[in-house]
């Protein structure tokens, strides 16, 4: 009888241990796990986020940057050095918006300028936040010559640095950028906007 009880008794400690030793096991996955979840969170954050076309407009009336962008080397290669400067300021939400597909298509035939499609209703209400900051139009002929259309564009990328719906700093980067400047030129220029957006208070 004092056999049997010792071996429950025994028994009942093993269980209990099993027991102890299960519930510290599932703990220890709970907590990578989360661990997990917030390097995800963590790395989300630092990405650029992406625009829809409704979103763009009442994003510009917040504290943000916004590069709007192709599918060129040089959108890339901005969207990657803003992703940088994203984990850097952490304060500071950066977006991206692809604006290649919105622009007018212009072209001259027998000199006379012809519209081929029109921007887009976003396109035009962005010239005219931009203002002083699109470019003009131009159409280069063979002998390098630039024909005035008469209209406004935007260089991609561009990038806009707002403060409270206040544009306070722009960038393009345009194809003779890059024979004049380097990736880490370009870095401060990003990292100049970013500091005098912190200046203002976020």
């Amino acid at each position: 009888m004092k056999n049997k009880k010792q071996l429950i008794k025994g028994l009942a400690f093993i269980t209990v241990g099993i027991v102890l030793l299960i519930l510290v096991i599932f703990l220890e996955k709970r907590r990578e796990s989360a661990l997990d979840t917030k390097e995800i969170i963590a790395y989300a954050n630092n990405k650029v986020s992406e625009l829809k076309s409704s979103e763009v407009l009442s994003t510009m009336d917040k504290t943000s940057i916004i590069i709007f962008n192709d599918d060129s080397l040089y959108s890339k290669t901005s969207i990657q050095l803003l992703e940088k400067l994203n984990k850097e300021y952490e304060n500071i939400q950066v977006y991206s918006y692809d604006l290649s597909t919105e622009e007018a298509d212009i072209v001259l035939e027998n000199n006379k300028i012809i519209v081929k499609k029109d921007s887009t209703v976003l396109y035009k209400s962005l010239l005219k936040k931009f203002g002083e900051f699109s470019e003009v139009y131009a159409i280069e002929l063979d002998n390098g010559e630039l024909i005035n259309t008469g209209y406004k564009k935007i260089v991609l990328p561009f990038t806009v640095f707002i403060n409270k719906g206040k544009i306070i700093y722009t960038h393009f980067v345009s194809e003779e950028f890059f024979s004049s400047y380097t990736e880490k030129d370009l870095e401060k220029i990003y990292r100049t906007g970013a500091e005098m957006l912190i200046k203002k208070g976020i």
